[in-house]
């Protein structure tokens, strides 16, 4: 027992870092398939990521980019709701996230997607501009107006 206890200290003081590199790992190698173009090869990294780590934010972006890029919208806005739901996501996924649903004519859960970015990210004009124009297909003219005015304002 005595000879056991050592290696079972190192493992446990070791599988994190083990862990944390093989999903490290995972992510770049997604990464770099993308950046080849080979975007199933890349699917297949992020998934493994996933495996390991269910909550992974950035593993459930790519996949949404990958989805929406082949423009499965219904599969591209279920990734970026997890992604966001995870807690660790950057404003491109709100905004991917809102183009989806704009392209799906769901208009409404766009407008609240960026205005849910906008809380996070007030000083992003990007995403009073991508509000504008939501408003703008939902005939919300004046509401649009503002939004335009405060993305002029902070260009």
């Amino acid at each position: 027992m005595r000879k056991i206890l050592p290696f079972i200290i190192i493992l446990v003081f070791l599988s994190p870092a083990v862990f944390a590199g093989s999903v490290n790992s995972h992510l770049k190698k997604g990464h770099n398939f993308l950046m080849k173009g080979s975007a199933w090869e890349a699917e297949r990294e992020y998934l493994r990521v996933l495996e390991k780590d269910p909550k992974n934010g950035e593993a459930y972006t790519e996949l949404g980019t990958i989805e929406m890029k082949r423009k499965h919208y219904g599969k591209a806005i279920a990734y970026f709701k997890k992604a966001i739901s995870s807690g660790t996501v950057t404003p491109e996924t709100f905004i991917n996230l809102a183009y989806c649903q704009r392209k799906q004519g769901k208009l409404q859960e766009a407008a609240e997607t960026y205005q849910s970015l906008i809380k996070i990210h007030p000083e992003l004009a990007e995403a009073h501009l991508g509000l504008g124009n939501i408003y703008q297909l939902m005939g919300k003219t004046e509401k649009a107006e503002q939004e335009y005015s405060i993305y002029r304002n902070q260009q």
